[in-house]
C-alpha cells in the first residue's frame, strides 16, 4: 500500500517527460525492436498466420496489414512520438486501479 503513490509519481513522471521531450535513441530502438518481434511472432504458427488473414479479410485490410502497420511504425521518430503524446495523451483522464490484498 505504500509504494502506490511513489508509483503514481513515477508513472506520471514518464508520462509528462515523453510529452516534453523526444525519447532518446535507446528507447526508440528497443520500441523498434519489440515491433520487429511482435511481428515476426504473430506470423510464428499457421493457425496464428491463419488467424491474421481472416481477421484481415473480414475488416476489409490488406492481407499483409501487419506488415503495412510495422512498416509505418518503424518510420516514426522521436519527434513524433513525443508529438502523439503531446496531442493525444491525456493522463488527467487515465483510470486508476489497484490491485493487491
Amino acid at each position: 500500500q505504500g509504494n502506490e503513490g511513489r508509483i503514481e509519481s513515477l508513472v506520471n513522471d514518464e508520462l509528462a517527460q515523453l510529452r516534453k521531450e523526444p525519447i532518446g535513441d535507446f528507447e526508440l530502438s528497443l520500441m523498434k525492436a519489440s515491433i520487429v518481434r511482435r511481428v515476426v511472432l504473430g506470423d510464428a504458427s499457421a493457425s496464428q498466420i491463419g488467424q491474421g488473414l481472416l481477421n484481415d479479410a473480414t475488416s476489409g485490410l490488406p492481407l499483409d496489414q501487419s506488415h503495412i502497420d510495422a512498416q509505418h511504425l518503424l518510420a516514426t521518430d522521436a519527434h513524433a512520438i513525443q508529438d502523439a503524446f503531446a496531442n493525444h495523451i491525456r493522463p488527467e483522464n487515465f483510470v486508476r486501479t489497484i490491485e493487491g490484498p
